[in-house]
């Protein structure tokens, strides 16, 4: 086994340790934030989805079984899923959330670890096929699904199973626009825009560390997909800080 490969499974075993370790530490966690039905929230669903991949890449990979082009469109459409988890988070709902919460071990894992390891995973390894840009309107895939779950579940029992405000339909309206917000037609919109915009960006940083970025030219001792994931991934945590930061200021 080769030291990347070892490199690879660690990743992978960190991504699930990461998404075990943040559902279990929720059910015992004295503040559950806005996740009070822990596996109806999309963030534990993209939690459980990118393990899920990481464990079947890490089985295949370990078993010398070659995968094919649509188990790494499955990834990428995970990985997607995750990103959207940590930034959904970060911008919309830490600010308005308990200082307990945003502090909260599990929601650490969950909503900065499990995003930032899986696009670790994501771009440095397993880089046997590219997914080309006729891929990208894959990364509404399970943010749709998840929509028609919480869709149903709201009409069914009055209430979402997870309360994203922005999903509030009854209280905010489709496509309304009020002094108090958006309806929650636009806010799709918005956030299928978003998932447009990350997942053109995650193509471009994928495909540039399989073909090597012109940016880490002036580095020739570090190899130039290892700068240009490194770069990225020092993005995500700057950021998850940062947004941390600023929500226990503004709820202080």
């Amino acid at each position: 086994m080769t030291k990347k490969a070892v490199f690879s499974a660690i990743v992978k075993f960190l991504v699930l340790a990461s998404c075990v370790l943040g559902l279990s530490l929720h059910r015992y966690s004295s503040s559950g934030g806005f996740m009070h039905s822990i596996y109806g929230a999309f963030t534990a669903q993209s939690n459980i989805w990118i393990s899920l991949i990481c464990i079947i890449f890490f089985i295949m990979n370990a078993a010398g079984i070659k995968k094919n082009r649509l188990l790494y469109l499955i990834k990428f459409m995970f990985t997607s899923s995750i990103l959207l988890t940590w930034l959904v988070f970060a911008v919309l709902l830490a600010p308005i959330l308990d200082s307990s919460y945003i502090l909260s071990p599990s929601n650490i894992f969950l909503h900065s670890i499990t995003p930032i390891l899986a696009m670790a995973d994501f771009l440095l390894f397993d880089n046997e096929f590219s997914i080309s840009l006729k891929s990208l309107w894959t990364v509404l895939v399970m943010p749709l699904i998840y929509l028609v779950f919480a869709f149903t579940v709201y009409e069914q029992s009055g209430s979402l199973p997870t309360y994203y405000f922005f999903l509030d339909y009854k209280k905010l309206g489709w496509f309304t626009m009020t002094s108090t917000g958006i309806g929650t037609g636009f806010w799709i919109l918005l956030l299928s825009a978003v998932l447009y915009l990350k997942g053109i960006i995650l193509l471009i940083l994928k495909n540039s560390v399989i073909q090597g970025s012109s940016a880490a030219q002036a580095l020739p001792f570090l190899k130039k997909s290892t700068v240009t994931a490194v770069s990225a991934i020092t993005v995500m945590v700057l950021c998850s800080a940062v947004s941390t930061i600023m929500s226990l200021i503004i709820n202080s």
